[in-house]
């Protein structure tokens, strides 16, 4: 009897130092299976599969990682592929449209106004503060969707070509995004589509709370003309607190950027 016990424990340890002990934060605390999301981890993994040790491995990761996933091409931010030409807060060059940058900020941290409109001529940097702002919400987890006006309308353009349905869940994806960031507003043809689809847009985040971002190198007049009074009176609204207007100088800002 003693020998077979002790066969049986000399078994166990020559699998034991076979397979080694399980890495530190092995088991998932979420779901107690086997992560194998380091390379220690997932040659453990392996290693109890070949004696057939089989432990539940842990789907908790994967699930995180489609779910991370879904987020970045959702966010549509740009120069995704190029990480060292990302624009964040922490690549503003320069001390020119300080009021524009601690806008963005606060904006971007959920503080302040829920709507954001910096204007001003081209080269100020207001499509790099977008984009610092986009990458300071997805970093956060946070739902963000950034577009120019003319790509928004054209994908809703192309949905529309279906039964309407698609054009719809669109819209509903729209509305669910937590940040919404529109760039280059009212550069886009002026027709009947554009003016309705961006008012829609526009007033839903304005009358609901919702956080929405624009960059226009139009003021509130010429932004009147060519897109109407009530989307310009939402985004340059200065009365209710709602929105947070900043106007930028052109300072060369795009040579000036990585």
């Amino acid at each position: 009897m003693n020998n077979e016990i002790h066969s049986i424990f000399s078994d166990m340890n020559k699998i034991t130092n076979t397979i080694g002990y399980m890495p530190d934060g092995a088991n998932c605390p979420k779901c107690d299976g086997l992560r194998t999301d380091t390379p220690e981890r997932e040659v453990y993994a392996a290693r109890r599969a070949s004696y057939k040790l089989v432990t539940p491995l842990c789907k908790c990761v994967d699930k995180d990682h489609q779910k991370w996933a879904g987020l970045v091409s959702w966010a549509n931010l740009p120069h995704e592929r190029v990480p060292d030409d990302h624009r964040t807060f922490a690549t503003w060059a320069g001390t020119d449209n300080a009021d524009a940058l601690a806008a963005s900020k606060l904006f971007a941290t959920g503080d302040g106004p829920h709507i954001l409109t910096l204007f001003g001529p081209p080269d100020g940097g207001k499509s790099h503060l977008l984009e610092a702002i986009g990458r300071f919400n997805l970093a956060a987890g946070r739902s963000v969707r950034y577009s120019f006006a003319s790509a928004f309308l054209d994908d809703l353009r192309m949905a529309s070509v279906d039964d309407g349905t698609t054009a719809g869940a669109l819209m509903e994806t729209y509305a669910i995004t937590k940040v919404i960031l529109l760039d280059d507003i009212a550069v886009e043809n002026a027709n009947s589509f554009a003016v309705e689809r961006l008012t829609s847009l526009v007033d839903h985040r304005y009358r609901d709370g919702l956080r929405l971002a624009v960059a226009t190198n139009l003021g509130p007049e010429k932004l009147g003309e060519k897109l109407g009074e009530r989307i310009a009176s939402r985004l340059f609204d200065e009365g209710t607190g709602a929105v947070n207007i900043v106007m930028m100088k052109s300072t060369g800002h795009r040579k000036a950027s990585p």
